[in-house]
Order: C-alpha cells, then structure tokens, then sequence
C-alpha cells in the first residue's frame, strides 16, 4: 500500500516535470513573447498548445495571439523572415531556425456565409474577443511566458472532466464553421472525452452543413479520426453525420446477413472490423468500405439465406469513388482498392493464388490484406471461425515459404525479355501478351523460369505450336 506521504511526493514530482517541460516548450519561442513585449505590445500562446501542455503533451507547434495589428507584428519582426500569406485574416508567419511561429492579431470574425470561413475579420485590442471566437472550450486558454493561463470559459476544468463543449452556443459555433463539427469528433476520439449534451445535439442537427466543406478538409479530419481506438464507437454514435459525407455507407444501416457466418447487420459488423484493426490508414479505410456494396449485391436463396456474391469487387469500385472525392493520393486509392477487391479471397489453391496475388501485392501489402481478413472474421459470427482464422495462419506461412524461395512473379524477373522475343520474331502488342503468357506459366510451374526453356516455349508460340 502506497503510503499518503509517497504519494504526495509523486504527485509533487509529476507537476515538477509538467513546469519544467512547460518550461522548456516556452524558453524555446521565448523571442516571440520578447520582440512584441518590448515594443509594448501582449503576447500569449494560444489553442491547442495550452490544451497540449497542460495535458503534459508536447505541442505539434505553438500558435501566439497579440493585440498588435499586422503590420505591428511585421515592424517587431523586421529583423526576421516573414510571410504574408494570412495577413487578410491577421496572421504573420516569422521563420526562425527553420521552424515557422503563425502570430495572429485578436480578432473578433465576421459572418460565416458559407458555413466554413467568415467573411471578413475586425481586429480587436481584447484577449477575451480573440477567445470568445475559438471552437472548444479546451480550445480557447492562452499561456503567458511565465506559464499563466487566461482561461474564460472554463477549459481547465472540462479538461479535468474530459468534457468538449464549445465556446458559447453550439448551433452558432457549428453554423459559422461546419468543420468544427468534425473537430469535435476528433477530439473526443483522440482525447478519448466526452461531448457535451447540448454540443453533440448540435452536432446531429447541423451535420448537413458538412457539404459546404472542402472534401479535402474533411478528409483530413476523417483521417485523424480513423486512426483512434474510438472511432467505431464516435462512427456509430454519430452516423447522421458520416451518413453525411458518405451516402453510400447510409445502406449498410441495418441491413441484415441472414447467414449463419454472421450475427450483425452489415454497418454493425463494419465497425466491429475496424475495432480489431490496427492504426493504419490503408487497412482501415479499407475495411471502413469492405463490405459497403452488400445491399446492391444482395439475394436470397429458396431457403432464405442471403448471398452477396461480387460484393468484393463492387465495393472496391465504390470506394475508390468515394476516396477519389475526398481527394485521397491515386496510390493510395488505388492500394485501398484492391485490399477490398481480394479482402474475401479464399486462396483454395494456396500456392497459386498466392504466387498470383504476389504479382499484385508485394509482401507487405499482402500481409496488410490477410489482417483484413482476420479483422473481417473476428467481426463475424463464431461459426467456422476458428478454422476461417487457422485458414489464414497457414497461407501466411505458405507466403513467408514462397518469398523464402524467391520465385518469379514479375515480368521483370523473367528469364527473357521484350528484346529476346524480338530476335524471334516477335513484334508489336505479340510481345507484351507472349511475355505475360510466359510469367503465367512460370508463376503456374508449368514451366522454369529458365532462358532455354523460355525461348523454346516462344518458338513454339510462334510457329502455333503449343505444347
């Protein structure tokens, strides 16, 4: 038993550590603080670095607010490199030791007409204008260089109570900016907090507001939260607003698999999926969409058990769709795309398919697709479950054997190539399709991977002999 006196000794030494990281974090910006407080002006850190650091987190940056105007700031930075770029909306980029410090004169914002930027900016000589326009409570603190914190609205103590809750009335915040209703989500993934009662109606009520947002922006923030232990659970509870920017997932809601391999409708099992995944964006957008063609691919059999055959492939098709819109990298499309495309792919020629699919996927990629595949079994019913999840086992271990052995499954490990076959006699679009005829047969073991053997099978190819 630990003794009242040990721990507060601990608990003493905890905050010793948190003031001297605190510490630290400040001391390394401490000239911004310096170059407008000696010219008369204030200068506090501000958002999601005090949220950070009291939370004993080091900061990603450090953003500073100040009551100089713009052109103040550039006067106090007049010695350093700057950049305009935010100027409109009062913000000034000094660059110092290769790091970027964004300082942004108080402001109060304007109207939001298009739900996502104000219309125009007024700036303000007051700390509490500047604050009083921030999204969250834990959100709108600011920290002196001394570590003092300005906090109006009550942001340490729903930090304490692990709350999100915004600053002032929830249907205003969410109506000036429809992307703060994503942020909260993410927060409270990431945070693991709760969202305010008023807020998280809110949220439900405005989610329609998310198609004035940028696709990109969104998808950036879906990202982020994907990648948490309580997206499935943030997903399900808010699905009006994922049902928002993805209609396609909306069919899955309750859909029902009458089939003795499931127990759940077919939006439930998705996110049972992802709970076992581990945080990786590609096999986690990949099972997010795994199964989202289901409903279209549906039949019933006289017995009335349901069938989805082609699921696989339809639903690659609508996920690169959707991942398109968002504006995802091609390769990554491209990547989640065929996860989705083989995720139900039975291997019932265990080395073949394996050679086959390795032509495709390189090795990591394949192991990704097999912990798909695992993720999509725990997420199923418990029958056949154990022989589905050793089924997997065994072609992971036919796949460390087969990449052990080295074998070709390229064009480019092909014992010949284009300019071979054209000393035969080969020409134009007959080479490409006599070569990938000659890796199907190498990959099939029909054949060796040997120069002879190769040129032999082409002459016989070419002399309409095929043996």
């Amino acid at each position: 038993m630990v003794s009242g006196v040990t721990f507060l000794l601990f608990y003493n030494m905890l905050l010793f550590i948190l003031v001297i990281n605190m510490q630290d974090i400040l001391k390394n910006c401490s000239f911004v603080f310096e170059e407008l407080e000696k010219s008369g002006f204030e200068c506090f850190a501000v958002g999601g670095c005090v949220r950070d650091i009291l939370l004993n987190t080091e900061p990603n940056d450090i953003d500073f607010t100040t009551n100089a105007k713009p052109d103040e700031i550039l006067e106090c930075f007049k010695d350093y490199e700057t950049f305009e770029l935010g100027k409109k909306y009062g913000t000034i980029s000094v660059l110092k030791d290769d790091k970027i410090y964004e300082i942004t004169t108080f402001r109060v914002d304007g109207k939001y007409s298009d739900s996502r930027h104000p219309d125009g900016v007024q700036f303000s000589r007051s700390l509490y204008d500047d604050l009083s326009r921030r999204d969250f409570t834990i959100n709108a603190m600011a920290m002196d260089k001394n570590g003092n914190i300005t906090d109006i609205f009550s942001g340490k103590k729903d930090l304490k109570n692990k709350i999100i809750r915004t600053v002032g009335k929830p249907d205003e915040r969410f109506s000036e900016d429809a992307l703060r209703i994503f942020r909260a989500l993410r927060f409270s993934c990431k945070l693991g907090f709760e969202i305010e009662k008023s807020t998280a109606k809110a949220i439900k009520n405005l989610s329609h507001l998310l198609v004035n947002v940028h696709p990109q922006r969104i998808r950036d923030e879906l990202t982020a939260l994907l990648l948490t232990d309580k997206a499935p659970d943030i997903i399900s509870e808010y699905r009006e607003v994922f049902f928002c920017i993805i209609p396609e997932l909306k069919k899955t809601e309750d859909f029902r698999q009458i089939t003795a391999h499931h127990r759940y409708d077919v939006f439930i099992h998705t996110l049972n999926a992802i709970k076992f995944a581990p945080y990786d964006a590609e096999i986690r957008f990949a099972l997010l969409f795994h199964d989202i063609a289901k409903p279209d691919c549906h039949t019933t059999d006289k017995a009335g058990i349901s069938h989805f055959n082609g699921h696989p492939s339809k639903s690659a098709d609508i996920a690169a769709e959707i991942l398109k819109r968002f504006a995802f990298h091609s390769e990554f499309v491209n990547k989640v795309s065929l996860f989705i495309r083989y995720h139900d792919k039975r291997f019932e020629k265990p080395r073949l398919h394996i050679k086959k699919l390795l032509s495709v996927l390189n090795e990591d990629d394949f192991r990704k697709l097999l912990t798909i595949q695992r993720c999509d079994v725990y997420a199923q019913s418990d029958y056949l479950k154990t022989e589905k999840l050793a089924h997997i086992e065994y072609i992971e271990s036919q796949l460390s054997k087969i990449i052990a052995e080295k074998p070709c499954i390229k064009l480019s490990e092909l014992a010949v190539d284009g300019n071979d076959l054209l000393s035969l006699g080969f020409n134009g679009k007959e080479i490409g399709n006599t070569l990938n005829k000659l890796l199907e047969l190498v990959i099939e073991e029909k054949i060796n991977n040997d120069k002879d053997a190769l040129l032999k099978k082409c002459k016989e190819l070419i002399s309409g002999i095929d043996k």
